[in-house]
């Protein structure tokens, strides 16, 4: 009887173990399509529309997707042009364009004027527009958070890509303080 039972119990424990190692498999999404064909001009008549295939980032994950936000900036164009034959795109076949989408703050405060901003996708990277409606002239974006910090005179705040502000100084009354920016531990701006 004791041999039953501690076969049993060794039984459920496997059982157990393989359970839940199958129901903590992660599901994994690729997004995007194979594009199946003899060559670029059938895969442009198979997918495409209007001698031209074009590809987000909803059908391919190497572009920028805010896929809480649904937001995608990025896409290639295939064009059907003379010197597509085979497995070579003519000259001027393929168009990348990204372009700037507004996005909200996770800091949301309309009133306080904390609403959106502009971005662009870059090669599935998030950068910043310095003029909001051109973009010749790209920042990385380093951190767009809602979340609340309490940095002490002296402490830094790690806003990441090395960038840090520090509390140098607080007024007696505590209503202002002087903070200094840095970029890998070298002075970038201050103010009060």
């Amino acid at each position: 009887m004791k041999r039953f039972a501690a076969v049993s119990l060794a039984a459920l424990m496997l059982l157990t173990v393989f359970a839940s190692a199958a129901s903590a498999a992660d599901v994994i999404e690729i997004r995007g399509p194979v594009y199946n064909g003899s060559d670029i001009n059938n895969i442009i008549d198979t997918y495409g529309e209007n001698n031209a295939l074009t590809i987000d980032a909803t059908k391919f994950a190497a572009f920028y997707y805010d896929i809480d936000d649904n937001v995608t900036t990025e896409t290639l164009s295939i064009l059907a042009v003379p010197g597509t034959e085979g497995n070579v795109i003519g000259e001027g076949g393929i168009v990348y364009e990204t372009t700037i989408q507004q996005v909200d703050y996770e800091f949301y405060r309309p009133a306080a004027g904390w609403s959106n901003y502009s971005l662009i996708g870059f090669f599935a990277e998030k950068y910043i527009p310095i003029n909001p409606d051109k973009a010749d002239k790209l920042a990385k974006l380093v951190l767009d958070s809602d979340d609340k910090y309490t940095i002490r005179t002296g402490e830094q705040l790690d806003l990441g890509e090395g960038y840090a502000i520090e509390a140098k100084q607080v007024d007696v009354d505590g209503e202002k303080v002087w903070l200094e920016f840095t970029k890998d531990g070298e002075f970038v701006d201050d103010e009060i």
